[in-house]
This record gives C-alpha cells, structure tokens and sequence, in this order.
C-alpha cells in the first residue's frame, strides 16, 4: 500500500470500496497497522506545518492583489478568481509536500535504522509509564499507549487508546503530539487529560495546566486552542470542534483514587461512581429520590463503603449483584 492512498484515507478522500479496501488492510496484520499509524503521524506532523506555510502565502496573495486593484478582496472567490486557483494549488501544495517529506522520512528510516514502537496495555489495572523524553503518563484501564522506542525527529509522537493523564516534559523545539482516533493533540509542555474510548464517538481533552492544541487530522486548520480550566471535545462522526469550562469536579478520580461531591444531584452521584467503578448504578426514580443531594469526599474507598454511607446519610437503600448497583427508597 503507498503512502499517497494512505494520506487520502485518512483524509477520507477515497470512494467507499476504496476506502474499505485500504481499512482491510489495515486491519489485516499488525505490521500493517504500525506502518499505517506510522504515516498518520508523519501527516499530521507534516500537514500541521506546511498548513501555516499556506495560510502566510494566502495573506501575502491578498496583499498583493490588494495593492495591484487598490481595492478591498472580497471574501466571496468566483472559481476562476485567481484567488481560488490559488487556494486550490495551496491545498495541493499541502498534500504534495508532506507525502514527499514522509516519503522521504520513511526511506530515510529504512536506510538508516527502523523505529522500534513500544505498546503499553492496561486491562483491569492502571499503570504510570515514563517515555524516553521523561515525559510520564498515567494509564486508565483498557487503555493502550504506543510510542517509539526513542524520540526521533522533530516531533514526539504517540497514539492513545482509551483515557490517559499526560504530564509532558517541556521541550520548546520538539512538541509533543498524541493521535487520538481521528484527532490530533500538539503541545509543548503540559498537563492534561485525554478521553479517546472505542466506545465513543468523542475525543474529551481536559486542560489542567499550560496550552493544548486540539484538531481534526484529517484537516488541520480546524483547530481550537485550550487553557487551563478548558475541556475541549472533539465529536468524531461530525469532524467538529468545541470548548467549554469544565465543571466535572471527578474527571481526574480515576487517577487520584479521590470523589468530591458538593451538593451533587443524586443522579450526578451515580453518573460518576458508575464511571468510576465501571459498574452501572442507577436510581428507581420517584420524586423523593431525585431530590437527593450530596455533600462528601470519597478518599479510595470502596464501592460497598460508598452505598452505605449513602444509606445513612440520604437515607436511602440499594441492592447489588454483579452486573449493576440500583438505588431506591420504600
């Protein structure tokens, strides 16, 4: 499989037999799937810079054509404006650019030497790892973190399965970037939360501290920027963007071990612990059971420990088995 019908699969620029048959073989052996990963990343990492290389060129073009009509460019491009022709040749220049730098990148790596890719995989356990760049993160159960062997090039690059909290060590000329089913995170040095499950159809990035990029990887100039305090979702099946405060005071209880409820509607409560245990708990609603609220702070206690201090304080009962928690009131 070429590097060019790669890129336009992950573009989703392909017809669907085509598209089909690239994600077959894909999935067809492990090889396959590195090597695929592998110039996903390069393309991101490549499309990423030359989009500001074009978006510099396309104010320049409108400066000059500014300054040769003496007059104001409209917005509005008529497809045989040279304006369009050159958005069109921009967004060609993109693609041929960064095929030949991977193209270059990857004989480059099988002249020299391979890239070594480390997996790491969590199921019913958590794990902390530390990456060659003394980055550490932290892994969330059913989570996989692939990353090279060492950090080569001008880009740290790793691919995330599943929810990880990453400290990122700073370094100013080499970001770190995460692919993330099909988005891109590109920072310098942070810490932050990363929400990618198979399950759903959306990416959650939680800012604690620094700035995160988040895009879309199949078009980089759709990008938003995060701070502190910032949760910013990436919706998978519309390719969209958005940020919000976040106000999820448990995001990070899969990490600390720690639940904090204030005044917390009983149906809050349940949300998080069902998350937090991976154990469905619900309520039998009636409109004295959803009037519940809760204020207290769970320090890595028990799930059984949890129930029954809601039975005492919020004077309610529960029953249990395997496959879920209900919460009721007689």
């Amino acid at each position: 499989m070429n590097e060019e019908k790669l890129i336009y699969f992950i573009k989703k620029e392909l017809s669907e037999s085509e598209m089909s048959r690239v994600e077959q073989w894909i999935n067809s052996s492990e090889e396959n799937e590195k090597y695929f990963q592998k110039i996903k990343l390069l393309w991101e990492n490549a499309a990423y810079e030359n989009q500001k290389i074009i978006i510099n060129k396309r104010k320049a073009w409108a400066k000059i054509h500014s300054s040769i009509s003496g007059k104001n460019v409209k917005k509005s491009w008529a497809t045989g404006h040279p304006q369009y022709v050159f958005r069109r040749i921009a967004a060609a220049a993109i693609l041929i650019i960064s095929i030949g730098i991977i193209a270059l990148v990857l004989r480059f790596q099988d002249r020299d030497e391979a890239i070594n890719w480390v997996s790491e995989i969590t199921t019913i356990e958590k794990k902390e790892i530390i990456l060659p760049d003394d980055s550490h993160v932290w892994l969330d159960r059913n989570t996989t973190l692939t990353y090279p062997e060492k950090f080569t090039g001008e880009t740290r690059s790793v691919i995330l399965s599943g929810e990880a909290f990453f400290e990122v060590f700073k370094q100013k000329r080499k970001p770190f970037l995460i692919s993330a089913k099909n988005s891109g995170i590109r920072v310098l040095g942070t810490s932050f939360n990363v929400k990618s499950e198979a399950f759903s159809s959306q990416v959650v990035v939680s800012v604690v501290s620094g700035k995160v990029a988040l895009y879309d990887s199949t078009r980089v100039d759709n990008r938003i920027i995060l701070e502190p305090g910032d949760q910013g979702i990436y919706d998978i099946n519309n390719r969209t963007l958005g940020r919000k405060r976040n106000v999820e005071r448990n995001f990070l209880a899969w990490k600390t071990g720690i639940l904090v409820f204030v005044n917390s509607p009983i149906e809050m409560v349940c949300r998080d612990l069902s998350e937090h245990f991976d154990l469905p708990v619900e309520l039998i609603p009636n409109p004295e059971i959803v009037e519940k609220r809760l204020t207290a702070t769970f320090d890595n206690k028990e799930l059984e420990d949890i129930l029954k201090i809601l039975e005492l304080t919020l004077d309610i009962q529960y029953t249990s088995d395997q496959n879920k928690i209900v919460l009721f009131i007689e």
